[in-house]
């Protein structure tokens, strides 16, 4: 491995990495996680009756300010395995964000984004013509509507039908660049959170403003021996080498890559110069977490990914396939 490339990690033995905050994600080495359970709409079998499409109420959700600061295209991957309306335990949902504290358990109903790998409420951005997941938490049995406001003010009802008390799943084809508020509406509990939702014009046309053709990668396993390293760290503590990499067609038009860490990080920040390594950056660690990246451009512009950090699903499928987990010493 190349020392000016790799950022060894001591995790300071603190409160910091709280199981709600910080969730490890290192697998032990038999295979980990629940199996997925499925079922009908109703305990005898029988699928609910959809509702008619339409306005099942006059009123709106409540709409807060619209955010201040616009956020970036998310640089995470839609969890394609789910099906629409498919329903999920608490732990299959909060497995699909990487960490339990996206999550947020509260009266009434809620919906939230997947963005940048992880559920959130907050402001969330994407590319024209993409695609993302909603997760609905439902808390009692209901007739559920989606609704959203487009930046033309259009309104667009859409019935999702009855559901039982839980988390399930929901599609977003996200277009019309601009600003969108989005929320559900349950026929018993009334709005839930309302989510602000950027659309950002189609990251591959060209012209002033247009993003990078570039991809943000967590690699867990070499993919030169197919194998996955650890270590130990001096806490007795498991730690996986994983890598960050900054590729595709317009890498060799970026002059820099700036990784900010966590601050349990020495050091805690990280910047490459080497299109021709992808901008590698080496991490010897355990968690997951938000890792801000700085993409400079050679012509001067500058681009703000807000990247969520995560490699346990690597490393449990790493395990299905068999692939050798070898310890450095």
């Amino acid at each position: 491995m190349k020392a000016n490339k790799s950022i060894y990690v001591v995790l300071a033995f603190t409160l910091i990495f709280s199981a709600l905050a910080y969730a490890a994600e290192a697998p032990s080495m038999p295979p980990i996680g629940p199996e997925l359970e499925t079922g009908p709409d109703y305990p005898d079998g029988s699928i609910s009756e959809q509702p008619s499409s339409g306005e099942p109420t006059s009123s709106r959700p409540y709409i807060s300010s619209q955010p201040a600061l616009t956020p970036s295209a998310s640089s995470g991957e839609a969890a394609t395995q789910l099906s629409e309306g498919e329903a999920l335990t608490y732990s299959q949902a909060s497995s699909i964000g990487g960490v339990d504290r996206a999550l947020v358990t509260m009266p009434g109903l809620q919906v939230l984004i997947l963005y940048n790998g992880a559920w959130t409420m907050d402001a969330s951005g994407y590319w024209s013509g993409g695609r993302t997941n909603l997760l609905v938490n439902n808390d009692q049995p209901q007739r559920i509507w989606s609704y959203e406001r487009y930046p033309n003010g259009r309104e667009e009802w859409t019935s999702i039908g009855y559901k039982w008390e839980d988390y399930f799943n929901g599609w977003l084809e996200v277009d019309d660049p601009g600003w969108h508020q989005l929320a559900v509406y349950g026929e018993n509990s009334g709005w839930s959170n309302v989510l602000w939702i950027y659309v950002w014009p189609d990251g591959s046309s060209s012209g002033p403003g247009a993003r990078p053709d570039i991809q943000i990668v967590t690699q867990a396993v070499d993919p030169v021996t197919n194998t996955v390293y650890y270590s130990y760290n001096s806490y007795g503590r498991q730690v996986f080498r994983i890598k960050v990499l900054v590729t595709g067609l317009d890498k060799f038009n970026v002059r820099s890559v700036h990784y900010q860490l966590h601050p349990t990080f020495s050091p805690s920040e990280y910047t490459s110069y080497d299109p021709y390594n992808d901008f590698e950056l080496e991490l010897w660690t355990w968690g997951a977490f938000e890792m801000p990246i700085t993409v400079t451009m050679k012509d001067g512009k500058i681009f703000e990914y807000d990247y969520y950090f995560t490699f346990g699903d690597q490393l449990r499928n790493a395990q299905w396939r068999g692939v050798p987990f070898v310890q450095v010493r």
